[in-house]
């Protein structure tokens, strides 16, 4: 490991420390120095991690716009990485996104495909994401009624990664 991989590696993990501490500035700006480094180093693995920290950090924010585009970003590279569970992940980012912006039928196909694309991955999603989710949920089932909840989710389970990615750059629901 040289000085350059060091101090990549080193900037990732304190700016997540400074994530789970809640101090989103310090979080922020050590992860961005850390992604220009996994960036030039060409480490994919690590660049995906913290784009999808980043598109946290935004979403937790109010920045819906920076969260979609970075877990957007994320979701590419984990895909060649073959990483169903980063995919889930910034599937699941990207649903409480567009749950937000009160396109809940959207959100609730893109929670479906996060689970088809989590499939037999034994990790379920992360503790901020899955609060979110049930919140989501709830207010989905209370607007719509558990049919149309569970008919877009079932939408969402029959999307493939890249489907459900064309749907969250594009904003419109599939049928």
């Amino acid at each position: 490991m040289d000085d350059h991989d060091g101090i990549a590696a080193v900037q990732m993990n304190l700016g997540n420390l400074a994530f789970l501490a809640r101090n989103n500035q310090e979080a922020t700006a050590r992860l961005e120095e850390s992604l220009a480094l996994q960036r030039a180093l060409g480490h994919t693995w690590g660049s995906a991690s913290i784009l999808s920290n980043l598109g946290q950090i935004a979403l937790g924010q109010g920045d819906p716009r920076q969260a979609r585009l970075r877990w957007l970003e994320s979701i590419v590279l984990y895909q060649q990485l073959g990483d169903r569970d980063g995919m889930a992940t910034c599937l699941e980012g990207l649903a409480a996104v567009f749950c937000g912006l009160r396109n809940v039928s959207l959100g609730m196909q893109l929670y479906g495909a996060a689970d088809a694309a989590r499939g037999s991955v034994s990790s379920g999603p992360l503790r901020e994401q899955s609060r979110r989710r049930t919140r989501n949920l709830a207010i989905a089932r209370n607007r719509f009624g558990e049919s149309e909840v569970k008919r877009a989710l079932d939408v969402g389970h029959g999307l493939a990664v890249d489907q459900a990615m064309r749907l969250a750059q594009s904003g419109e629901q599939g049928q």
